[in-house]
């Protein structure tokens, strides 16, 4: 299921907490994000992927459950999945592009559920 779709990043934008619908995760088992994105020959890597968690689906730690990292690969679309085990109720994604002079785009992050 789409977890996080974006058209434009803009260079060091992080997105916030309302960009991404909450994933519930009250009855998983283990979960899987699909991270893909395409970006300018000159961005610099790495794309970070937020994760945080929350016990009701409103609030949330301020600090990440997990923090991923996007490898940008200059003429490749970068595709990475990362599993994860987690007991969480809900999580919501944030995605950061560290780069400041580049944006990236076409952003697409998948969840799988298993459980």
């Amino acid at each position: 299921m789409p977890a996080f779709q974006r058209a434009r990043l803009a260079p060091g934008e992080m997105t916030t907490l309302s960009d991404a619908p909450p994933i519930c995760l009250s009855n998983i088992d283990q979960l899987s994000l699909t991270t893909e994105c395409t970006y300018s020959r000159n961005t610099k890597p790495p794309l970070l992927i937020h994760v945080r968690s929350s016990y009701d689906g409103f609030n949330y730690d301020t600090a990440d459950l997990y923090t991923l990292t996007e490898d940008l690969e200059p003429g490749q679309l970068p595709r990475k999945t990362f599993t994860m085990n987690t007991k969480v109720n809900f999580i919501a994604i944030l995605t950061e592009n560290i780069d400041e002079s580049e944006s990236v785009s076409h952003i697409l992050i998948t969840a799988t559920l298993g459980g």
